[in-house]
């Protein structure tokens, strides 16, 4: 037994195939055909099994060369017992595809905490399409920051402050059921967002005042400051007071809305030096809104004698 003539009508992204069979087969027959992407045969990645010589629109994956493989075998089906596997007839072809232009024009551009990404629309598809849109935090590409499928030629992305850089990858790609279009070449674009560092707030009043309380001789502060004069309001306060130099120990700290310029802070106690410092701080989760330096450190003595230390402490 041995098929002949494999004949091939090639498509974009599938093929049909018919060939002769045995002409001297005693009994019914199945053809097996395996499908190869290297010419030794050693591993097929498809196969089918038909009971007629001829298999119609086998799709497969476009602009790859492909060895089709058919056995003609005894049909287990049958009686026949005088039949055994034939030798394979093998036949070597190409499988084409419609290659999607590549998207020109790419354009990103900011605004707030968005990207704003848009590009010229393709139309040499032959059938559904979609934009592909990768988003990395690397340039190696191994971070991810989202992957968007996209049917229109623009894209906008929230939340992007909370990274200071980011790389773009973008190719027009086959939908799911195409297989007739063959992804285009990617456009990559890389993208540093601006950033701002807040200007130190400068500390223009400082006052202590008693509590009147005799069971509770403390003292709070009374703060003022000029504002940072680049501050865009999306900005903090930050006060911190602590009774060591390298506020380290006994440490206490605040937060104040952009449009304050003081408050009162404490209790004290009395009879201690402490030490107080600000700053302006950015949102959390913001890299492009970088914290101010501290302002000078003001030294503060509070009035009366230190309060007794226990003896158990």
């Amino acid at each position: 037994l041995r098929p002949t003539n494999i004949e091939l009508t090639i498509d974009l992204g599938k093929f049909s195939a018919k060939w002769n069979p045995p002409s001297n087969a005693s009994g019914n027959l199945e053809y097996l055909a395996r499908l190869h992407l290297d010419e030794s045969l050693k591993i097929f990645f498809e196969e089918r099994v038909v009971k007629e010589p001829f298999i119609k629109d086998w799709i497969v994956v476009p602009e790859q060369d492909y060895w089709l493989r058919i056995q003609a075998l005894p049909d287990p089906d049958s009686t026949n017992q005088g039949d055994s596997d034939s030798l394979p007839l093998v036949k070597q072809f190409h499988v084409p595809g419609n290659q999607l232009q590549t998207p020109g024009n790419f354009k990103v551009t900011t605004s707030k905490n968005m990207i704003n990404l848009s590009w010229d629309p393709i139309n040499n598809n032959s059938q559904v399409f979609e934009y592909l849109l990768m988003v990395y935090l690397d340039e190696e590409r191994r971070e991810s920051f989202g992957e968007y499928h996209l049917d229109t030629p623009k894209e906008s992305i929230s939340g992007v402050n909370q990274n200071p850089r980011y790389w773009f990858d973008l190719q027009a790609v086959p939908a799911s059921g195409n297989h007739s279009d063959v992804a285009s070449e990617a456009v990559s674009y890389f993208m540093e967002l601006p950033s701002k560092t807040y200007a130190i707030p400068k500390i223009s009043s400082l006052d202590l005042e008693p509590i009147n309380d005799p069971e509770e001789p403390r003292t709070i502060i009374k703060l003022a400051w000029d504002g940072s004069v680049n501050g865009d309001g999306l900005h903090k306060y930050r006060v911190e007071i602590a009774d060591d130099m390298d506020f380290q120990t006994g440490f206490q700290d605040y937060e104040e809305d952009a449009d304050s310029s003081g408050g009162e802070y404490g209790p004290l106690d009395p009879g201690r030096t402490y030490y107080l410092r600000m700053r302006a701080v950015g949102p959390p989760d913001d890299v492009t809104r970088i914290h101010s330096g501290w302002s000078e450190v003001k030294t503060i003595v509070t009035p009366g004698a230190p309060s007794p230390v226990d003896p158990n402490e």
